[in-house]
């Protein structure tokens, strides 16, 4: 987990869209956030030479001065802020020129808030981060290749609900530990497997095992 506050810059000209992307962050417990938006490219690089940027979320299609001329004005003037690209299309013609320009990571507008969350800890850690779709599409088609997702960070409350799963307890009976609903486990369980890319709770285990997850509070 990231323990600092980051400074997050969102830059998208949509308001709805905006609002899904806080609420989405909102629901993350990987990290604290500041959440600074403007609704045009032209704002954001503004914004970025005059106040401390950890992230960058960036729709390519912008009012004034669009995600590719930002991407290039950031390269020209070298404002180094990772920058991952929150869109709407999927084209990989427009994904290999973000790619070309600098971003580090694009997240479609309808993924989910877990997905933005981890591109976020990704480009905090140095590294690059595409969906396993849009990977094996780059790859496919001969763009550079890009680094699977990185190795997925852990709540203490997903280790410790992750803990009493493996440990074979019901929903019922974590949440009478935890002080939780069953509904609530029942949330947490289905987060933990999408995060680990899982089906069953035994590939589920066998991922902790084979990842080495140091678990806490077992029964």
């Amino acid at each position: 987990m990231i323990t600092k506050k980051i400074q997050i810059l969102s830059a998208e000209d949509n308001e709805l869209v905006q609002l899904g992307i806080q609420f989405k962050l909102e629901q993350l417990d990987l990290f604290t956030f500041n959440l600074h938006t403007v609704s045009n490219g032209e704002d954001a690089i503004d914004f970025m030479r005059k106040h401390e940027v950890d992230v960058f979320l960036l729709d390519v299609y912008i009012n004034v001065c669009d995600g590719f001329s930002v991407l290039t004005i950031m390269k020209n003037l070298n404002l180094k802020v990772p920058t991952i690209i929150v869109s709407s299309t999927d084209r990989i013609s427009v994904i290999r020129q973000t790619i070309n320009l600098g971003a580090k990571a694009f997240v479609h507008k309808n993924q989910d808030a877990h997905l933005l969350g981890e591109a976020i800890v990704s480009v905090c850690a140095g590294e690059l981060f595409y969906s396993e779709k849009t990977r094996q599409t780059l790859e496919i088609l001969g763009t550079t290749k890009v680094k699977t997702r990185r190795k997925v960070q852990f709540s203490e409350k997903d280790l410790l609900i992750l803990s009493y799963l493996l440990n074979g307890l019901t929903s019922k009976e974590i949440a009478h530990y935890l002080f939780l609903s069953p509904r609530t486990v029942e949330a947490h369980r289905s987060k933990l497997m999408r995060k680990t890319e899982t089906k069953s709770m035994l590939e589920l285990a066998k991922y902790v095992t084979k990842n080495k997850v140091k678990l806490i509070g077992k029964v």
